[in-house]
C-alpha cells in the first residue's frame, strides 16, 4: 500500500485499512456524492492524510454522479445529469471481471493520488468502459439510481469489485471498513479466502450512517441470489 502514500505513516497508524464507500465528499470538483454519508467519507479521508494513516479508500467513479439542480425558463429548480471529466484521476492501466446477474463484466480503476486535495488515496472503479456493453457501462452511470437491480449491481461492484482491484495492485489491507450498508458483498467475497467466521470478524469493521428502517435498504434474498451478490456463496 505503500506506493500510494506518499506521506510517512507512524508506526502508532501502521495498521493497513481499506476503506469502502458508495460515495465520497472530497471536493466540489469531484462530484461523486450525494449528501451527509459522502460528506462522513470524505471528512475520514482528509483526516487520514492528516494523521498519516495507512488507509486507503474504495468507491465509484460515477459518470454523472447524483444529479445537478439547474433552474428552466421559468425558473424553477430542475434536475440534470450532466456527464463529468476528471483529468486528474490516474488509469491504473487494468481491469477485473465481476459476475452480475450470471454475466461477467469488466471492472477498471482509476487512482485518486493524494496530493490533488491532500486526502487518503482513493480508488474509484468503473463499468463505464469500451469493454462492457450499454447495460454494464450503466451500472456506474448515477449514484443512488431508481432501478432496484442496478442499485443491487452497483453495490456487488463496490464490494466485490473493490475486493477484486486491491488484490489485482497487490494490496492487502489488514482491516476492510464498510462505511453503511452498500459494499456488503465484500464481506461474501472475502470469507471464501478466510473460510471461517471467526477469521473474517479479524477483517471486518462496520459503521452505519442511518441506524434506522427509513435510511436502509431491503432486497429479497432470491434477487440477492440472481444478481450475484453472495459472491457465489450457497446462503439460506
Amino acid at each position: 500500500m505503500s506506493n500510494f502514500i506518499p506521506y510517512n505513516i507512524t508506526q502508532k497508524y501502521a495498521t493497513s485499512v481499506a476503506y469502502f464507500s458508495m460515495e465520497f465528499a472530497i471536493h466540489q470538483a469531484l462530484k461523486l456524492y450525494g449528501g451527509g454519508l459522502g460528506f462522513l467519507a470524505g471528512s475520514h479521508m482528509r483526516s487520514a492524510y492528516d494523521l498519516g494513516q495507512n488507509m486507503i479508500g474504495v468507491g465509484i467513479l460515477w459518470s454523472y454522479g447524483y444529479y445537478d439542480q439547474t433552474r428552466d425558463k421559468d425558473r424553477n429548480l430542475k434536475v440534470e445529469f450532466r456527464r463529468k471529466k476528471y483529468y486528474f484521476l490516474k488509469d491504473l492501466e487494468l481491469c477485473v471481471d465481476v459476475v452480475i446477474n450470471s454475466k461477467t463484466l469488466k471492472v477498471k480503476p482509476f487512482l485518486l493520488q493524494s496530493e490533488i486535495f491532500n486526502t487518503a488515496p482513493i480508488i474509484l472503479i468503473s463499468t463505464d468502459i469500451e469493454d462492457n456493453d450499454y447495460l454494464s457501462k450503466t451500472i456506474t452511470h448515477k449514484l443512488y439510481d431508481a432501478d432496484e437491480e442496478t442499485i443491487i449491481a452497483q453495490e456487488i461492484v463496490l464490494g466485490i469489485g473493490g475486493a477484486k482491484v486491491l488484490e489485482a495492485l497487490h494490496i492487502k489491507p489488514k482491516i476492510h471498513h464498510i462505511n453503511e450498508g452498500h459494499a456488503l458483498p465484500l464481506v461474501f467475497e472475502l470469507y471464501k479466502k478466510c473460510k471461517t467466521f471467526d477469521a473474517l470478524q479479524q477483517k471486518i469493521v462496520f459503521t452505519t450512517h442511518t441506524p434506522e428502517a427509513a435510511g436502509n435498504e431491503e432486497h429479497s434474498t432470491a434477487l440477492l441470489h440472481k444478481m450475484g451478490f453472495f459472491a457465489g456463496l450457497s446462503i439460506d
